[in-house]
């Protein structure tokens, strides 16, 4: 593709069918703006650059934080679980 050409506009169908992602999470993406997307009016087609979506695909995930233990409630454990 050269440099004055845009990248292919993608529907939510055809973008997961290509990238393996529901539509409803790309949906949701494009509501929380995760992704960019363009709209044709209120309530239209959302399409999606396909080289947005490959950003996004190749983009390292962060490492979930490591679980905090649970803190016993103000009873302390209950009778059942000290044996």
């Amino acid at each position: 593709m050269s440099d004055d050409q845009e990248p292919p506009l993608l529907t939510l169908k055809q973008a997961s069918q290509r990238f393996g992602i529901s539509v409803s999470t790309l949906r949701r993406w494009a509501r929380r703006g995760e992704i960019a997307y363009l709209q044709a009016g209120r309530g239209g087609t959302i399409r999606i650059p396909a080289d947005a979506l490959e950003d996004l695909m190749n983009r390292p995930t962060p490492r979930s934080p490591a679980p905090h233990p649970t803190e016993p409630r103000a009873g302390g454990i209950p009778d059942w679980m000290r044996r």
